[in-house]
């Protein structure tokens, strides 16, 4: 995700990107979809082994694997270069600062994650996904309202709460994965790299 988020910065000084912001998104889009989804389908190699006496599950992934999962994660940074671009016209400190909070919180999630005791987070699945339903519907009610009573301070503190709303729970489903993944690896799974698609 650096690498995207670099290529954006990078492609975003480029007037060629600037001229076509919606040739980046769909360029974008695609390259990632193609990218990501054949990733997936792809699958890796077993390569476990003993040490010590124990079974330690490992895999191994094709070079052409991890090459689609690179254009995938490139993919998201082609389309973002719009944004990335009017970010940096409006203030050169936005992309770092959210970077670096942005990784703060998701490093904060697994630590925590990490800490708390095996498949805890399991049980909080359907309020997750509850949560996120929950999330839909105050976006698209905030959408509605707003095309009916125009930009209202309800409407903004609509748009406000979606959106601390939607980073505590996608803190939550961050902190599923980590379990999901920790439980996938126990149970022989080892594949890190088709989790984290």
């Amino acid at each position: 995700m650096v690498a995207g988020m670099g290529l954006a910065y990078g492609l975003s000084k480029l007037p060629w990107f600037q001229e076509r912001p919606l040739g980046c998104i769909l360029l974008g889009s695609a390259t990632t979809l193609v990218g990501l989804i054949s990733a997936k389908c792809m699958s890796p190699i077993e390569a476990s082994y003993e040490k010590d006496g124990k079974l330690v599950r490992n895999t191994k992934n094709k070079p052409l694997r991890l090459a689609l999962y690179t254009l995938g994660s490139l993919g998201l940074g082609i389309t973002v270069v719009p944004l990335v671009h009017e970010l940096n016209l409006a203030s050169p400190e936005v992309i770092p600062s959210a970077m670096a909070v942005t990784g703060a919180l998701m490093g904060g999630a697994s630590l925590v994650a990490y800490s708390l005791p095996k498949h805890k987070m399991f049980a909080y699945r359907h309020t997750l996904q509850s949560a996120l339903l929950g999330l839909l519907g105050l976006e698209l009610a905030g959408i509605i309202v707003g095309l009916i009573w125009g930009n209202t301070s309800f409407v903004r503190a609509l748009n406000t709460t979606d959106n601390f709303l939607g980073i505590a729970v996608f803190i939550g489903y961050m902190m599923y994965d980590t379990h999901a993944a920790i439980q996938n690896y126990e149970q022989g799974y080892a594949d890190h790299l088709g989790m984290s698609i």
